[in-house]
């Protein structure tokens, strides 16, 4: 008996460590290409299709558009965005951003999030609240989550309008549109950036990141 136990511990903790592993290869999508080559180019209609969206931060002319499919919970996410913002500060002309919701399932706070981050963004202060998701990440699965106390540290103007809007999950639409975008992509994980219609998923360093966007920049002259 006692045999028979120490065996079915073995096997629970080898499948722990199998379900930890899987969901870490998802997220980091370890299937990339490891010289960070392009693993996909879309067409130029498609790119057009998902280059073209509200949301975005930067001139709309910039040469080079990057297109991030991101979660709110996702840990490799929260690290890509100050690669992002490295990048985006030393090409401040050459490089807009345009956001995509992709919250994942096993994430539970991700998809109120982003509910809450496009009702901010209905006032003008999408990037205030963005920035902050990514700071309180730890806490974004509570179900007792303030996300009207977090719209106040964003300087969100009309409190009133956006509890309204996050109540009746008016923004939903949005992310439901991005969510099938991503999936007719072919895209499983985050963070996955698209660099003028190729597709480079999961986290990259600021070095990596420079060298695309480099070249992207000598592509378009």
């Amino acid at each position: 008996m006692q045999i028979f136990k120490v065996a079915v511990t073995t096997v629970l903790v080898i499948c722990a460590i199998i379900m930890t592993a899987l969901v870490i290869r998802h997220e980091l999508f370890l299937d990339r290409v490891p010289d960070r080559q392009s693993n996909q180019v879309l067409s130029d209609s498609l790119w057009r299709s998902v280059s073209e969206h509200e949301t975005a931060s930067g001139s709309r002319t910039a040469p080079v558009k990057l297109v991030e499919f991101y979660d709110y919970e996702c840990p490799f996410c929260r690290r890509f965005h100050p690669v992002l913002d490295s990048i985006r500060a030393k090409y401040r002309e050459d490089v807009s951003l345009i956001y995509r919701h992709f919250p994942l399932d096993y994430h539970t706070g991700a998809y109120p999030a982003a509910i809450a981050v496009e009702c901010a963004g209905e006032q003008g202060y999408f990037e205030a609240y963005h920035d902050l998701l990514f700071t309180t990440q730890a806490q974004l699965a509570d179900s007792a989550m303030n996300w009207a106390a977090l719209a106040q540290t964003a300087d969100v103007p009309n409190m009133d309008q956006f509890q309204a809007c996050v109540a009746e999950a008016r923004t939903r639409h949005r992310i439901a549109a991005d969510t099938a975008l991503a999936r007719l992509l072919g895209i499983t994980g985050t963070p996955t950036l698209i660099v003028n219609g190729a597709v480079y998923p999961g986290f990259m360093s600021v070095d990596e990141l420079d060298d695309i966007v480099h070249k992207a920049l000598k592509d378009a002259d």
